[in-house]
């Protein structure tokens, strides 16, 4: 259970994922705000990133402010917490542009804020931000005479603290010298954290106070030791920033309370957006991590999000610690059980049960259950089974599924991964199964967005519409920002992870920087492109794709030399590579702008078509037919059957019926083989051997031929009606000899189980001929058997 503890207070409660990047140092120092929130100043750090370390001074700033960082909880030892400039660097360059702009050719001094409390009022933390933006201010340079303007960039809730800090710095009349305004997948209308998800945490939470004989030792431990708190990480949602910013919060009574969030959303709403200073133009834009063609997270709503059932015996010093421990916490949760029957000798075991839904649309379902039971079998005799806790929870049916809805989503995999491999330990020890989805919606595009600006009710249609910046929407669901950009890279049309900064919105973001903004638009790939075309070409066909102004195509096959192509754009001519016959793949890879480059395939036939697939036969079909079946080659137009490589008949279907009378008898080897045709020619033969069923009892032998094991079947539904007698209803194989050409035994096999059907191995045996005959204990059988390897 250790993980799914850990599951729940580093990503249930919005704790970010903790990077591995290589550690950089740069230059850093305490900030406090001049202005107290609630008679509280909050403190925090900046660190700089100069354009030029050798030359330590701010000539170009890049503030960015870090979004819900509780590592003043989960990472008392961090002096910047969970995330830190090292972080940004390191997200920075995974991108092209943007890398450039700040460090491959460095134009920007960043200037990054870590708050000291970052889970701490949001008012709170603008008035710090304010102060570093004045500390910025104080210690500009000018670069040829001119002070340079500033850029805020705000991620997550950073971007909501950085519109409430400028717009506030306006109101007091004081110039923040901010020329643009950057929000990177901000909460502007809340955060989404699913509701079982919630409820997990409360209940985990729960146990953990109830459970005062341990908790009380652990929380002074920890407490010595400056590390993480179990109860502080299990009330990371009752943190003020959670609060503010949780579309439906649940509360310790597991209840529904968004109070405080509606609070501080109309007060959000009435604070309005910054408007700029005099004499420096003023832009506000926007990043949503949320799909450009609105597709949803990978899972329907009310899906399971989580799950995990298992039961394990625990060890014998669990065993001991268990006749210590559990009677106490037996009596703080009131399960006398536990305290009496455990104390007694005895193996223990203990079984969970936990699931977790995300809100199905339309309803209230349940979306937690958690049931965990302990128990000892008491002096290897009586099992005693308590209880331990077993809750379980529904969602409210007023609430919108924000769970899967388009949006910046939640990775919980990078936390939680039931597929790694100590998970996979954890699981067959404890005979356990789970299952998970990796994400969630964390951010609805709306929300980024901030749609309507807080000035509509918004619902389900609004969060599954597709925003795209070269087409706003127009009010009064409107956006306040005068550019922005949704998710969309290489051909994928999925949401992306929160925050994340990939190619494309990296170098619009570095446009942005650089005064050149692009609009986005990418929807011409939202819907699945296709190739038309023949489906199969014998020296040549002309194929095309749709066509996007702009756009340059490149063409390509798979096998290599299979095909060759004249002409180009999106219609090209494709010719036969020589004398290739075969499957090719065809690939036109169409490259547009910043959606960079979308891959569109289609498989086609070169050439003659490829051999059918294995045929099967059935003896004596009435009337007096062998039903040849095959599997069928694409693109055929007919087939050609063959008895002994003679043809027999040419059907358009891919079953003919052999007449028995003047082909084939009982007891004889045949082969039957099949071709395909189509205008390019005609297939190689697929064939099989097939020995006719003995004309006194049904004798089958496949497959036939054969490279190891051959069933004998005596079942009495391979005997004729003309041949059935009472003893071939009870026929039983108690042995198998095989014969070579000259008479000789290479193959002896008896069987203490006789039954009508048996397998043996001829892996042993050269490729040829052989006679096989099965003694039933009264008569023998004969047919013939081919072994090719």
């Amino acid at each position: 259970m250790k993980k799914i503890f850990f599951l729940i207070y580093s990503c249930v409660m919005l704790v970010p994922f903790v990077s591995t990047a290589q550690t950089v140092t740069y230059p850093s120092l305490p900030i406090t705000a001049s202005e107290a929130y609630l008679s509280v100043y909050a403190k925090g750090r900046i660190s700089i990133k100069y354009i030029n370390p050798t030359n330590p001074v701010l000539t170009r700033p890049l503030i960015v402010a870090e979004g819900f960082d509780p590592g003043h909880i989960t990472a008392p030892e961090k002096i910047s917490g969970e995330s830190a400039i090292t972080d940004f660097v390191e997200d920075v360059q995974d991108n092209n542009d943007l890398q450039t702009l700040l460090f491959d050719l460095p134009q920007y001094d960043v200037v990054y804020v870590d708050w000291g409390n970052g889970t701490d009022y949001l008012q709170r933390n603008a008035l710090l931000l304010e102060e570093v933006i004045r500390w910025v201010n104080s210690h500009k340079v000018a670069v040829g005479g001119v002070v340079q303007p500033n850029v805020v960039l705000g991620q997550s809730m950073g971007g909501v603290i950085a519109r409430w800090a400028l717009r506030d710095m306006e109101d007091k009349g004081q110039n923040h010298q901010t020329r643009l305004y950057i929000s990177y997948d901000a909460p502007h209308q809340g955060a989404n954290v699913p509701q079982g998800y919630q409820h997990l945490a409360r209940h985990a939470r729960d146990l953990y106070i109830k459970a005062a004989p341990l908790a009380g030792p652990v929380e002074t431990i920890q407490f010595f030791r400056g590390k993480l708190s179990p109860f502080r990480a299990l009330s990371l949602a009752n943190e003020p920033a959670s609060r503010q910013m949780l579309v439906n919060y649940v509360n310790d009574l597991n209840l529904i309370d968004n109070s405080i969030h509606n609070t501080w959303q109309t007060e959000l709403k009435n604070k309005g957006y910054p408007q700029g200073v005099s004499g420096i133009p003023f832009r506000r834009v926007a990043v949503s991590n949320g799909s450009e063609c609105a597709t949803s997270q990978p899972f329907a709503a009310g899906a399971v999000l989580l799950s995990y059932n298992g039961k394990g015996r625990a060890s014998f010093w669990a065993d001991l610690a268990a006749d210590v421990v559990m009677p106490a916490v037996g009596l703080t949760l009131n399960q006398p059980a536990m305290a009496l029957g455990l104390t007694l000798p005895g193996n223990t075991s203990m079984s969970f049960e936990m699931e977790v839904k995300s809100k199905a649309d339309g309803s209230g379902n349940q979306v937690y259950k958690g049931r965990v039971t302990y128990t000892k079998k008491v002096l290897g005799l009586i099992n005693v089974t308590a209880v331990l806790t077993n809750r379980n929870f529904s969602s409210s049916s007023s609430t919108l599924p924000y769970d899967n809805f388009p949006g910046g989503y939640y990775d919980v995999s990078r936390e939680f991964n039931i597929n790694s491999s100590s998970m996979t330990n954890d699981l067959l020890k404890f005979n356990a199964t789970a299952q998970q989805q990796p994400h969630f919606c964390f951010i609805p595009a709306p929300s980024a967005l901030d749609i309507g600006g807080g000035n509509v009710s918004l619902v389900k249609a609004d969060y599954l519409t597709s925003y795209v910046g070269a087409n706003p929407p127009t009010a009064p669901k409107n956006t306040p920002f005068q550019n922005f950009i949704t998710a969309f890279n290489d051909g994928s049309t999925n949401n992306e992870e929160h925050i994340s900064i990939l190619r494309r919105n990296g170098d619009w973001v570095a446009a942005e920087l650089n005064n050149t903004g692009q609009v986005a638009n990418c929807t011409v790939f939202c819907n699945p492109l296709s190739i038309t075309g023949p489906s199969y070409i014998c020296t040549s066909g002309l194929y095309s794709v749709s066509a996007v102004a702009g756009a340059t195509y490149t063409w390509s096959a798979t096998p290599a030399g299979s095909v060759t192509f004249a002409g180009a754009g999106n219609s090209v001519t494709v010719n036969r590579g020589g004398s290739f016959s075969g499957a090719v793949t065809i690939t036109a890879n169409i490259t547009f702008g910043q959606c960079g480059t979308t891959p569109v395939r289609l498989n086609i036939l070169v050439g003659n078509p490829l051999p059918p697939g294995y045929i099967n036969w059935t003896w004596n079909l009435p009337p007096n037919r062998v039903r040849l079946v095959t599997d069928g080659s694409a693109n055929a137009t007919s087939y050609q059957w063959y008895l002994n490589g003679t043809l027999k008949a040419t059907t358009t279907a891919t079953q003919y019926d052999l007449p028995m009378s003047g082909n084939v008898s009982c007891g004889n080897f045949y082969y039957f083989g099949v071709k395909a045709v189509n205008g390019c020619g005609t297939s190689g033969e697929t064939y099989i051997g097939a020995t006719m069923p003995s004309c006194d009892e049904g004798l089958m032998l496949s497959p036939n031929p054969t490279a190891d094991n051959v069933k004998i079947d005596l079942s009495t539904t391979n005997v004729t009606t003309a041949a059935k007698t009472t003893s071939s209803a009870t026929a039983a194989i108690r042995e198998v000899v095989v014969y070579d050409k000259l008479g000789a035994v290479r193959l002896r096999k008896k069987f203490s189980q006789a039954n009508a059907v048996q397998t043996v191995s001829l892996s042993s045996l050269p490729n040829d001929v052989y006679t096989l005959q099965v003694f039933d204990g009264q008569t023998w059988r004969t047919g013939k058997i081919v072994v090719q390897h």
